[in-house]
């Protein structure tokens, strides 16, 4: 959701719209080294192995899975934080102050 509201990117995917955000530059390099990171986490949490799917495989098998482990959800996590501080408390922060210098540099003339 954050990436289609706040950068416009509407893809096929998930994958897509990630690695469109990757792409772009309106994220730090952090906040996009921390959407691939998420990616790759997600990707074996919600995806069975494909060394391991067979044709009769059962995907209720937990042997197909691959475990995120807790510390590694928290990561994402931190990573997604980043992500949304490029994108909601960033853009407020620096327009704060542009305008506390432009107040500044007013009040010199004074």
């Amino acid at each position: 959701m954050m990436i289609r509201e706040k950068l416009g990117i509407k893809k096929r995917s998930l994958n897509d719209e990630i690695e469109a955000a990757i792409k772009g530059d309106e994220l730090s390099k952090i906040a996009r080294q921390g959407l691939h990171q998420i990616r790759e986490y997600g990707n074996w949490a919600a995806h069975p192995t494909r060394k391991s799917v067979k044709e009769d495989a059962d995907f209720d098998d937990a042997a197909l899975w691959v475990e995120v482990t807790r510390s590694e959800a928290e990561y994402c996590l931190r990573a997604l934080e980043r992500a949304m501080h490029d994108l909601y408390h960033a853009p407020d922060e620096i327009a704060g102050i542009d305008e506390a210098i432009k107040e500044k540099k007013a009040s010199e003339k004074k």
